[in-house]
């Protein structure tokens, strides 16, 4: 009976002793599955975020953070530096998705993968690092600014003339542009830790569109070709046009068998290109336009392309004499309808250089001559067209007065040879054109009396 209740007692509290492991076991995982704050072992660098509230661990990691943003970053270019600051740069930290990290340590999986995270992270430790954020607008903004200082445009090969008219090779020159995801990597490394902050900026190498050894594979030894025509300094919107299409063909090379189009290259004749007004010819008169000058840039080179022998496929005179060209020579083009369009038809490549001076234009055509003849241009004239006048009445004038207010100018019809000549003389000549200008009609007035009398 003794032994009986003996057992009962140690059955009892043994019981008692279970249901207090068992409570207090339960109550402890019901607490830690519970518990609203950040686990003990949760860092951020060197800083402890546990037991702290998901507010608290914010305001802390804000505080922690912050001054970092504020501090300047010294970005290195070729022994320059540029200094900004984080914020400026669009960078800065997502101090929510932080939090969220911290708090979610130990809190992911099922019960037991949650269970064995926090005892790692109890015993071990875990570090956090920043999240970033970045304000995109705000870094290109920036980087325009900078890029205008350090970066630089790549330069193809080209040829330079010399006055005896000898041809260089000036080498090409890579350019550089900004990394900007290498940048922004850098930027958020450097911010994982302590100020100060400095970093060499990363570039990416923009090759030439024609690099040293491709310029110099293609053989050009000489100038084949030149032509020269010369304009008025002081009509300054003419200038700056001539010089804007004349920079747009510089340089470009003609392979064999390719077709070169002046309006495809030249692009459309307007403001928003940096044209300016200055005269063109329309229905035979001049009158402003945007672009006037820019036929001088086609005719010098169609000049130039007859003398290399180049094959013509399009080609339009004007409908009136040109100043700075003989007639039958001149080549007007007018975007998307008149275009002056050559054909390399030799085996050699072809370079056009154009250059603007003082008063005048020059188009050289570079490449290799392998002919022992030279063509020549030679301008027959074939008739002239009289110009008629028209004459109106003025009530002002005496009997017998007249006042020019137009002059006239006759027409002429022409016809431009192509001659090859070689060293014995006249080898052949071929037509290359029959062009007719028509003639401006002049006005005079004359007394109203002698008006009526013969109208």
């Amino acid at each position: 009976m003794l032994d009986l209740s003996k057992r009962n007692i140690i059955l009892a509290i043994f019981v008692v002793f279970a249901c207090l492991v068992i409570g207090s076991l339960t109550g402890y995982l019901t607490y830690d599955f519970l518990r609203t704050d950040v686990f003990d072992g949760v860092y951020l660098d060197n800083l402890h975020l546990g037991r702290l509230s998901k507010q608290a661990a914010r305001q802390r990691i804000e505080e922690y953070l912050a001054p970092r943003l504020k501090e300047p970053i010294h970005l290195v270019v070729d022994d320059q530096v540029y200094t900004y600051t984080p914020q400026a740069l669009g960078l800065s930290f997502n101090y929510e998705a932080i939090t969220e990290l911290a708090f979610q340590a130990g809190r992911r999986g099922n019960w037991w993968q949650q269970r064995a995270a926090r005892q790692r992270i109890l015993k071990s430790g875990l570090r956090i690092t920043p999240i970033f954020q970045w304000n995109d607008n705000q870094l290109q903004k920036a980087l325009v600014t900078l890029g205008k200082k350090v970066e630089r445009r790549p330069v193809s090969a080209r040829w330079e003339v010399s006055s005896g008219k000898q041809v260089k090779l000036v080498p090409a020159l890579s350019g550089r542009k900004i990394a900007v995801d290498e940048l922004k990597a850098k930027l958020e490394s450097v911010l994982t830790d302590d100020p100060p902050y400095e970093i060499d900026l990363p570039f990416v190498i923009v090759k030439p569109q024609l690099d040293t050894e491709e310029a110099a594979n293609l053989g050009v030894e000489e100038v084949i070709s030149s032509f020269q025509t010369y304009f008025n300094p002081e009509n300054t919107g003419r200038v700056k046009n001539i010089t804007l299409a004349a920079q747009a063909i510089d340089g470009k090379i003609l392979l064999p068998g390719e077709t070169f189009s002046f309006n495809r290259c030249v692009g459309p004749r307007i403001p928003e290109s940096g044209y300016e007004e200055a005269p063109i010819i329309v229905n035979g008169e001049l009158v402003p336009g945007i672009g006037g000058g820019v036929c001088q840039v086609s005719t010098t080179l169609y000049n130039a392309a007859v003398l290399a022998d180049l094959g013509i496929l399009e080609r339009n005179h004007h409908s009136l004499p040109s100043a700075y060209v003989e007639l039958g020579r001149d080549a007007t083009v007018f975007y998307d309808y008149l275009d002056l369009k050559l054909h390399n038809q030799s085996a050699q490549p072809v370079v056009i250089d154009a250059e603007v001076k003082d008063n005048y234009i020059e188009v050289r055509l570079l490449g290799k001559w392998v002919y022992d003849w030279r063509v020549q241009v030679e301008v027959e004239k074939l008739e002239t067209i009289p110009p008629e006048w028209k004459e109106e009445p003025d009530p002002s004038l005496e009997p017998g007065d007249r006042r020019v207010v137009k002059e006239a100018m006759p027409g002429s019809k022409v016809r431009v040879w192509k001659k090859y000549v070689g060293p014995q003389g006249l080898i052949s000549r071929e037509i290359l054109s029959v062009d007719t200008y028509q003639p401006i009609n002049g006005v005079v007035k004359i007394p109203a009396d002698s008006y009526l009398a013969t109208n």
